[in-house]
């Protein structure tokens, strides 16, 4: 049995956090440390320290599976592995091979090395594709649209359907039953009927563009039908 000297940090301590690999290691008393130092400080706002104790001159027991350390007890294993190999939940995935990485610089190193070569992007959402027969299916599978081949009449807008058509007539232009003339609003319509549209009371259908000409219609026309009070 030989004397030998542990490694520690604080666990809270985050200006040691280029130290956390360091963590519990033990070599003997006139050795280093495997980054090359007998001891702290190892920077500048190093704040680790070293315990003196007895090395078992067998094996080790207790090997870290990561960075192969050896550890005096279960408990100083496992306080090292949370230390310095804690690995945070996977939640960014690659999206050309669907493989899951805790962070996105992982994520942007594992595309650099294993997805370097051309890549097709769908324009409508995004997804990536390895070749331009796979994107094509992805779009006529996913984001298919009819062909636009129905004109509005009236603005030249074109649509996809003659439902759609309809929607946006009824909706965006309005014509005046007289004269056939389209106007944007159903306050338009009404305004240019009451202004340009003199329609007789007394005869079906008959539409006069002035109100003289109305009254002298029914003067001639109607002379032994009361006017009507309007």
């Amino acid at each position: 049995m030989g004397r030998g000297k542990r490694w520690h940090i604080q666990v809270d301590d985050a200006t040691c956090s280029a130290c956390r690999t360091l963590d519990g290691e033990i070599v003997p008393v006139g050795s280093l440390f495997s980054a090359g130092v007998a001891g702290p400080p190892l920077h500048n706002y190093c704040r680790c320290k070293i315990a003196f104790e007895w090395i078992p001159d067998e094996a080790p027991s207790f090997t870290c599976p990561y960075c192969g350390m050896f550890f005096s007890s279960q408990a100083d294993l496992d306080g090292h592995i949370a230390n310095s190999h804690y690995q945070p939940p996977a939640t960014f995935p690659c999206p050309y091979c669907g493989v899951m990485f805790a962070t996105q610089s992982d994520l942007d190193w594992h595309i650099a090395t294993n997805h370097t070569a051309p890549t097709y992007t769908c324009p409508y959402c995004g997804m990536v594709f390895s070749s331009q027969a796979d994107l094509d299916w992805h779009v006529a599978e996913n984001h298919y649209q009819p062909p636009v081949t129905f004109t509005c009449p009236y603005c030249d807008l074109l649509f996809a359907t003659q439902s759609d058509l309809d929607w946006h007539i009824a909706t965006n232009h309005f014509t005046c039953s007289y004269c056939g003339e389209m106007f944007s609003s159903q306050t338009a319509l009404n305004n240019h009927v009451s202004t340009s549209h003199f329609p007789c009371p007394l005869c079906s259908g008959k539409v006069f563009s002035t109100q003289a000409a109305l009254d002298l219609h029914i003067k001639i026309v109607h002379k032994a039908i009361p006017i009507p009070d309007w």
